[in-house]
């Protein structure tokens, strides 16, 4: 069969393997086939191959009738509106008609190809590069409006350093290698544009590339059911890339980025470029691991955009504006910005920022009201686009007695139109938005301006939203996102609130939030049978893992039984696609006592094979549980497919992985994965790198050893010293042989000039035994050599230097850095000043501080101004500490968490009470309350100094923005005080019931 046949044929039989993954997947293979073949008058076994897209359905009526069939279940359990495009029946007999022609062998060949040329358009997802000609249908920003200007056209661009990086990424693509490119920063930083003007290398070359900006019927599903027609040659658009990494539930992010890495590994549909954009907060809360008691939710996200991330500043630095001058000349918007933007922030002022803020900042209470719903539904997790009816009803608890009382009828229409107003040529604060699905109701939408978002999440991360957002959310029918807002209210106290949203979507089938509201009702001494009986009626089997929480649930309440009986169900009908979730239900079957017929039940629906197989660590798991109830072919299944493709990033997860595979006997699958562990794993991890190495020595995989420690050597030759002092200790365990060659490298090839680097690599050698390499060091004068730039280094350098007894190295960097260093950084003059001390060199100091200006000192550093006054206080320099004091420093530090203990500390000994006030009150009202524990120390702290008033302030804010378990309920443990939670006034919540939920 030609290619052009196979790709023909694509047409009719991708729609039948869609039509058959959707009652797989979600209508839980119902109907059932008999049901089909008694209503469509055909086998079982034609109907399935049909569904599988292995056979060509011969009858079109027939065929119509299946399609109806499953089109009226997914109906019946409200998905259809997801799956739109697989009920089109003219789609289907268009479809079927060109495959019976071709079949029929009726179409001459010069006809076929121009069928051919126009199915692959048809097929192939995106446009053509060289028709997409409007930024603003890809969520370009719009720029301010200037009289005289074009509003349709884009200001002149300015290339900055993340343009260039972005770049080669784009060149490595046109050279045929599938990228991607995640552009990190905040709103209205140039993201989105820097991507669009990436386009135009792609439109320069010869391919003729197409662009894919999935978003219909909603962003992550249209993603999975239509990336199987990415061709080679497609830019995949994912602007907002939360929106398809950082979803609810979680399992659809994960699924969206499994499938995009492996689009990336795929050679056949190579080059494909990838390009997205996310704020910061995205990018940590994916790539941050978690903790060992959490669930890891991001998985597969966090390793595709691993090493992937492109900083985009918010401000354009000196060249960059040098540059923005020159291209000013030529336009008016651009030399308005260069005027008049603060800070360097032109990306901002060009999509309207200013403007925007100020219609926000004096917007009309109602018009505000909305504006402030929509701020905190998006940072409780809502989704990006709003209804007008949500907002309605979630604004009206933001508006005071007489501001209700005073709006007009049409308070409503005044409103939205008011946030609606382009504000200088750019969307207003609340956008309208008109759905693309033609024929389909419009249900009347908005969407938060990004800025606004961004803004939200930082100002009103304290403020507790009021009942009337909470009510307003309760009417969500997505299951996950309900079970979201309910850890939210939860992490806010609102344990009452917390439980509705998970009855609302316990009452939507979802088994994880039937679990989790059982599991609170016990932790309140409440009451569980009605909420049993809730679950029981409710919960269906969406999921492995959640089925598995509620069986354990039931169990530990005493409902053996009935979590008997939910089991068997979830072992025949839950899907059993994710790690996770089979290891739970291995794990429910041995709670519940079950006998080994159970455990053949799970394991004959082979769920080795049909698992994605995601972080190493989780497959590590599920592969003990099989070998602890003998599942030898399930092993050894599992064992081959993670070898040979589960993803290597993390060092310390592929040693669990690993390790296993050797307990588990699979000798062959643990040397393959050992190879590719040792070609591909990340080598920035010492503690990881050290476990893994020992894995690899335990199966006695020198090959691989070699292969890693040669990898670690390539990097120190490219990274320098810190790489090179990490080679020799991998080595002086792994491979000793090496190190003489290593360490006299080191003597020899590390450049002296930053001292930093110098104070290691002397320590290093000095540690390992080295010392005639570390003499040879001293002897190429490292004191003279170093750099007088960086004062930190220096003194780092110097305390080895002293350490050593390296005495006249000491003295000689002593003189040129009491002469000659930079005097701006407070905590690195509080280290040369305390070492001078300890010398007892006052002359020295006295030098010292003949040269320091108190007034060209940093004073955003806490830790260090507070150093420097206690040194100076401890060498009775109290004049200069005055004048540290009449700065004023207490306005200006930056409020991180290192430092502002020890100042407001040094304030008070030394009588600073005005400056003690200020940073006090900064803290109470603007410290940004993470992590918990340091927010518990700084009131501790406060409390110390008897200030109750500016604690309590402390605490209400870190309530309001999510710490009250942590902080009142453990740090405090005041449980019992609040043990059925808080009201939104702050007062503890009255008992109360699972029949209270009303």
């Amino acid at each position: 069969m030609s290619n052009w046949e196979a790709k023909q044929q694509a047409d009719i039989f991708v729609l039948l393997k869609d039509l058959g993954g959707l009652r797989v997947k979600c209508l839980n293979n119902e109907p059932s086939l008999r049901i089909l073949q008694r209503r469509v008058g055909v086998s079982r076994g034609t109907i399935s191959n049909w569904l599988k897209g292995s056979t060509f359905p011969t009858n079109i009526d027939q065929l119509t009738v299946l399609v109806r069939l499953i089109r009226a279940k997914a109906i019946d359990s409200g998905i259809a509106d997801s799956h739109t495009h697989l009920w089109d029946e003219s789609q289907w007999r268009t479809a079927y008609e060109a495959e019976a022609e071709k079949r029929a062998g009726r179409t001459q060949e010069y006809v076929k190809r121009a069928q051919a040329s126009a199915a692959l358009g048809r097929l192939a997802v995106g446009r053509p590069l060289m028709d997409v000609t409007d930024p603003y249908a890809y969520e370009v920003h719009r720029c301010i409006e200037i009289p005289g200007v074009d509003p349709s056209t884009l200001p002149a661009y300015v290339s900055r350093e993340h343009d260039a990086t972005l770049a080669s990424i784009v060149k490595s693509a046109i050279a045929g290698q599938s990228q991607i490119a995640i552009l990190v920063g905040g709103s209205s930083t140039g993201k989105t544009r820097a991507c669009w003007e990436a386009l135009h290398a792609l439109r320069a070359g010869s391919s003729d590339w197409r662009l894919w900006h999935p978003i219909t019927p909603a962003r992550p599903d249209a993603l999975i059911e239509q990336l199987k027609r990415v061709e080679p040659h497609t830019v995949i658009w994912l602007n907002e890339a939360q929106e398809y990494l950082s979803t609810s539930p979680a399992q659809l992010g994960e699924q969206v980025a499994a499938h995009l890495r492996d689009l990336l590994r795929d050679a056949s549909r190579s080059p494909v470029l990838i390009m997205g954009t996310l704020w910061p907060e995205h990018r940590d809360e994916i790539s941050t691991p978690p903790s060992p008691n959490q669930r890891d939710i991001h998985s597969q996200a966090r390793q595709l955009i691993a090493g992937q991330t492109i900083e985009v500043p918010s401000a354009f630095n000196e060249r960059a504006l040098i540059n923005l001058l020159d291209a000013a000349k030529t336009d008016m918007r651009l030399a308005q910005s260069a005027a008049e933007a603060e800070a360097g922030q032109i990306t901002q002022f060009l999509a309207g920022v200013p403007a925007l803020l100020e219609r926000y900042r004096h917007a009309p209470a109602v018009a505000r009201a909305l504006v402030h719903a929509a701020m905190d539904a998006r940072r409780l997790g809502y989704e990006l686009v709003m209804t007008k009816q949500f907002l309605t009803k979630a604004a009206v608890g933001y508006l005071t007695d007489n501001e209700w009382n005073s709006l007009s009828d049409d308070w409503q229409a005044d409103a939205f139109s008011y946030v609606a107003k382009f504000c200088n040529g750019v969307p207003g604060p609340l956008t309208p938005i008109k759905s693309r699905v033609i024929g389909e109701t419009q249900i009347e939408k908005v969407r938060l301006a990004d800025y606004l978002d961004q803004i939200g999440r930082k100002e009103r991360n304290d403020q507790l939203p009021p009942l009337s957002l909470w009510d307003a959310l309760l009417a969500s029918n997505n299951a996950g996102e309900l079970v979201d807002f309910a850890a939210e209210a939860r992490k806010r106290g609102l344990f009452k609130y917390s439980l509705r949203l998970l009855k609302r979507s316990a009452s939507l089938g979802d088994p994880g939030a039937a679990a989790l509201a059982i599991a609170y009702l016990k932790d309140m001494g409440a009451a569980v049978d009605q909420a049993v009986a809730f679950a029981i009626k409710h919960a269906d089997h969406r999921d492995s893992f959640l089925s598995g929480r509620l069986t354990e649930e039931l169990m530990r309440a005493g409902y053996i039984s009935e979590a008997r009986s939910y089991l068997d169900q979830a072992i025949t009908e839950a899907p059993l696609t994710t790690v996770i979730g089979v290891s739970q239900l291995l794990r429910c079957i041995e709670m519940a006592g079950l006998d080994d017929e159970e455990y053949d039940r799970l394991l004959s629906r082979d769920p080795a094979n049909q698992i994605e197989i995601g972080d190493a660590y989780s497959v590590a798991s599920l592969l003990r549980s099989f070998y602890e109830i003998d599942a030898e072919e399930e092993v050894f299944t599992l064992a081959r497919r993670a070898a040979q493709s589960v993803a290597i990033d993390d060092a310390e997860d592929v040693e669990w992985l690993l390790v296993a595979i050797m307990e588990c006997g699979d000798i062959d699958s643990a040397h393959v994965l050992a190879e590719r562990a040792a070609q591909g794993t990340s080598v920035d991890d010492d503690d990881d790198l050290f476990n893994l190495l020992n894995a690899l020595r335990h199966i006695h995989a020198q090959a691989a050893i070699n292969t890693l420690l040669a990898r670690m050597n390539a990097k120190a030759i490219h990274d320098g010293p810190n790489s090179l002092i990490q080679s020799i200790y991998f080595a002086n365990q792994w491979k000793p042989d090496t190190v003489p060659s290593l360490l006299k490298r080191a003597r020899n090839e590390c450049s002296l000039d930053d001292p930093a680097n110098a104070a290691m690599l002397l320590e290093t050698l000095w540690e390992l035994g080295s010392k005639r390499q570390a003499v040879g060091v001293l002897k190429r004068d490292p004191a003279r050599l170093a750099s007088l730039h960086d004062l930190s280094g220096v003194t780092s350098l110097l305390r080895v230097l002293v350490a050593l007894k390296a005495e006249e190295q000491v003295t000689i960097l002593i003189e040129r850095a009491v002469g000659h260093a930079p005097l701006n950084e407070p905590q690195s003059v509080a280290a040369l000043l305390a070492i001078l001390r300890d010398l007892k060199l006052k002359s020295e100091a006295e030098r010292v501080l003949s040269r320091l200006h108190i007034g060209s000192l940093s004073r955003k550093d806490p830790a260090g101004i507070a150093q420097l006054i206690e040194i100076l206080n401890a060498i009775d320099e109290r004049s200069a500490i005055q004048e540290i004091i009449n700065g004023d420093p207490a306005s200006s530090v930056a409020l991180e968490r290192r430092g502002i203990r020890s100042l407001m500390k040094q304030f008070l000994d030394y009588g600073a009470r005005d400056q003690y006030d200020t940073l006090a009150t900064r803290v109470a009202t603007s410290f940004d309350l993470t992590p918990v524990y340091y927010v518990s120390f700084l009131r501790d702290a406060l409390l110390d100094h008897g200030d109750k008033g500016r604690a309590d302030l402390l605490e209400r804010r870190a309530v309001a923005s999510g710490l009250f378990y942590e902080l009142l309920h453990e740090f405090d443990n005041k449980s019992e005080l609040y043990m059925f939670g808080r009201e939104l006034d702050g007062s503890p919540s009255r008992p109360w019931g699972w029949g209270d939920l009303t």
